[in-house]
């Protein structure tokens, strides 16, 4: 295996991890009393402001203004993984727990980006990508308990959210979204106007909580900035169908926080269920075609 795979599966690994932490800083704000449509708003507008002021510090306006020559690719890869991944993520947590939002997001975002892929490159799936694909399916299966899961619009809201992060992984790569900090401000930019639709819709503007300001931030740093970056640069690396795969560990980081703030303990199905996530990430690496999708 070649140092540029190596860092695309080591930067797949850190989004995962920073990703995380949505679920357990959602569910802290939620437990205050307030919106997913607030939270979602304004995690995007905290993040925006961080990024602007590093590129007012870094001197790189000229450059901001420079990627909004491709302003398609920008507004569209906004709409795709971070309008619908942040709206309908926090919606949907807000309606039921996290193993179950992480699991169809992720079943969506899994089999959204490897459809999509052999659709766009008009070709089937090798036999290690088949058995990566159902690895990852069965292990997030058995990793939500889903079978005792009822129907509820969070199921609805989390496969919204996972279609739109699995497209977002095919196309930012072909519409050249670079790990910069620049593309990653246009990008966020585009999110907090998309998400300020839904927000001033139900809330009019008002102002975050104090209360909430902390977490919102957190939110805003670790998975917003953080979690997308780490994402972009995997991009860079290895193919989208890798890093969907890879960043399906998100599932045990999330547990492993949830566990640690909330106490909630793995069941054997859950445990079950990380062993086969994690043989579906060690397949994935074995994958011999890395041509970027």
């Amino acid at each position: 295996m070649n140092k540029l795979n190596i860092y695309g599966i080591i930067f797949a690994v850190m989004a995962a991890f920073l990703n995380g932490s949505v679920g357990v800083l959602s569910l802290f704000i939620f437990e205050q009393g307030y919106s997913p449509y607030l939270v979602a708003f304004y995690k995007c507008v905290f993040a925006s402001f961080l990024l602007l002021l590093l590129i007012v510090i870094s001197g790189k306006i000229k450059d901001l203004f420079a990627v909004f020559n491709n302003f398609f690719a920008i507004a569209f890869c906004a709409f795709l993984g971070f309008f619908m991944l942040f709206f309908f993520e926090t919606i949907a947590y807000s309606k039921i727990n996290v193993a179950n939002v992480v699991f169809i997001l992720f079943s969506s975002s899994v089999i959204t980006t490897f459809f999509a892929s052999a659709i766009i490159e008009k070709r089937y799936f090798n036999k290690l990508e088949i058995a990566s694909l159902l690895l990852a399916l069965i292990g997030l299966f058995l990793f939500s308990n889903f079978w005792k899961l009822t129907f509820d619009l969070g199921l609805i809201y989390a496969s919204l959210a996972g279609i739109g992060y699995g497209l977002f992984m095919i196309y930012s790569p072909k519409l050249k979204i670079k790990p910069k900090l620049e593309y990653l401000t246009a990008l966020m930019l585009f999110a907090s106007i998309y998400l300020s639709i839904p927000f001033i819709y139900q809330h009019g503007f008002i102002l975050p909580p104090l209360e909430s300001i902390p977490f919102i931030a957190l939110l805003a740093i670790l998975p917003t900035i953080g979690g997308f970056f780490c994402t972009i640069k995997a991009l860079n690396y290895i193919t989208s169908k890798r890093v969907i795969v890879i960043e399906i560990s998100e599932l045990i980081f999330a547990s492993m926080l949830a566990f640690i703030f909330f106490s909630q303990k793995l069941s054997f199905f859950e445990v079950l269920g990380g062993i086969f996530i994690i043989l579906s990430i060690l397949l994935s690496t074995q994958v011999s075609n890395f041509k970027k999708a």
